[in-house]
């Protein structure tokens, strides 16, 4: 009984407390994955810099998100 109750709290919990992701616009050239990104938010603005291609190589790409025109925009 109680292994029944533990993991029905352990479900509930799951369900309370996950999160729901939405799906965006592709970031521009996004046919070539980036890996390990920085991404941080200001005033409601997404950014995306630096990280690393496929091949382990350093990136300097950064671009950023507009939410309200679901839109990357390259950063130069």
């Amino acid at each position: 009984m109680k292994t029944t109750f533990t993991l029905f709290a352990l479900i509930c919990s799951a369900l309370l407390f996950g999160q729901q992701w939405t799906d965006v616009a592709p970031v521009p050239g996004s046919s070539s994955s980036k890996h390990h990104p920085v991404t941080f938010s200001i005033d409601g603005i997404g950014y995306s810099v630096a990280g690393s291609n496929s091949f382990e190589e350093s990136t300097s790409t950064s671009h950023k998100y507009d939410p309200i025109l679901d839109q990357w925009t390259t950063m130069e």
